[in-house]
């Protein structure tokens, strides 16, 4: 009977044992994973912070473009006056106005594209907070099984303490 109990109490050892050290290794998991997301986050933050600025740049030079493009048709309309008042001037002021207008056209070329590279940065953006939120809800879902894990941990513990006081 001695020898049954003690072969029944070496395999419940055996058996904690394994947990513990099964535990162990998913805590050690789940730790590494958590630090893993993490670094992960603190990329797509950096990355987020990037475009923003990008995006400020950007709003700044269309600002500017802006206010050259209301330059430029003022000065439009003070050569269109310049141009009925001196006929002797009307050649050069017609090359003046080509080559405004060739500006005008790029300027308004570059200013599309401005739009079109404002809107990728939007959607860049707007992908970032996407997965921002899908990394902070799968970081909490990690912390929430780690304290359950915890818990349980202080469950077997207890139990441990149990089975050694009994």
């Amino acid at each position: 009977m001695a020898y049954m109990k003690r072969n029944v109490n070496f395999g419940l050892l055996f058996i904690l044992l394994a947990l513990i050290i099964s535990i162990a290794a998913l805590s050690i998991y789940y730790q590494t994973t958590f630090k893993d997301l993490y670094l992960e986050y603190k990329e797509r933050a950096a990355e987020l912070r990037q475009v923003s600025e990008t995006l400020k740049a950007e709003r700044e030079k269309l600002n500017q473009t802006s206010q050259q493009l209301i330059v430029r048709e003022q000065r439009e309309e003070e050569l269109s006056t310049i141009y009925d008042d001196i006929s002797k001037e009307r050649d050069a002021l017609k090359k003046q106005n080509q080559d405004l207008s060739t500006q005008l056209q790029a300027t308004m070329s570059d200013l599309s594209k401005a739009r079109v590279d404002l809107a990728e940065a939007r959607a860049k953006l707007a992908q970032a907070e996407t997965e921002i939120s899908s990394l902070e809800s799968r970081n909490k879902n990690l912390i929430e099984d780690i304290s359950r894990l915890s818990r349980k941990i202080s469950e077997l513990e207890k139990d441990l303490e149990d089975c050694m006081d009994s």
